[in-house]
């Protein structure tokens, strides 16, 4: 959440909440304040999230309009680092040796 201002998740979930006050519910949808404290960005992306949780559980999502970027520039990314990388592989590394292993003792002979 490094990369998103407190200024752009408020305006987020404002929009958001906006474009579900559209859709037809069965039930409403808790209630979400507007934040006025500092240090609130966690608990608006919380927020978010919640909010699109119970659309979703209500195979809703559909009905809200799609949401895009005006400057891609500012949306995270997903690449990985060099030190990321190499902690991957060698998740992988031990995986397979894991798996050999179990491999090894399936097809092993049968001894009577």
């Amino acid at each position: 959440m490094d990369f998103y201002s407190a200024d752009d998740v408020s305006s987020a979930k404002k929009v958001l909440l906006e474009a579900v006050s559209y859709v037809q519910l069965d039930k409403p949808l808790s209630r979400y304040p507007e934040m006025q404290s500092t240090g609130h960005t966690v608990r608006e992306m919380d927020d978010i999230m919640d909010i699109l949780v119970q659309i979703d559980e209500r195979k809703l999502l559909s009905a809200l309009p799609s949401f895009v970027a005006d400057y891609s520039d500012n949306l995270s990314s997903l690449l990985t680092d060099v030190g990321e990388m190499h902690t991957i592989l060698n998740k992988i590394d031990k995986l397979e040796a894991i798996l050999f292993g179990v491999q090894t003792a399936v097809y092993r002979p049968y001894d009577h």
